[in-house]
């Protein structure tokens, strides 16, 4: 894999224009993606040129791997929570 690669917005959320039923990487709309670069989850663009960005492929595969690791622990509202052994529901 070339370390260097860029890859365009599209090519990481899929859409665009010219192919609107593309899947990406990362399929989000470009409004989330962009608030989440905001917020700090997404990684910040590079600039290409005055009118175009985009992003080393090593930091996008590493947002993915990084979220399938989180997603496989449990949404976080059930962690510490004990279920009651007969009937699944909280013993609260």
């Amino acid at each position: 894999m070339n370390q260097t690669e860029i890859l365009e917005l599209r090519e990481i959320i899929g859409g665009g224009s010219s192919d609107p039923t593309s899947k990406g990487l990362f399929p989000v709309s470009r409004s989330t993606w962009y608030r989440g670069i905001r917020n700090g989850i997404y990684p910040r663009p590079i600039r290409l040129s005055p009118r175009r960005v985009g992003w080393h492929r090593f930091q996008i595969e590493a947002l993915i791997r990084a979220l399938e690791a989180q997603s496989y622990e449990g949404p976080p509202s059930a962690k510490g929570v004990e279920r009651d052994s007969t009937n699944g529901e909280n013993p609260l």
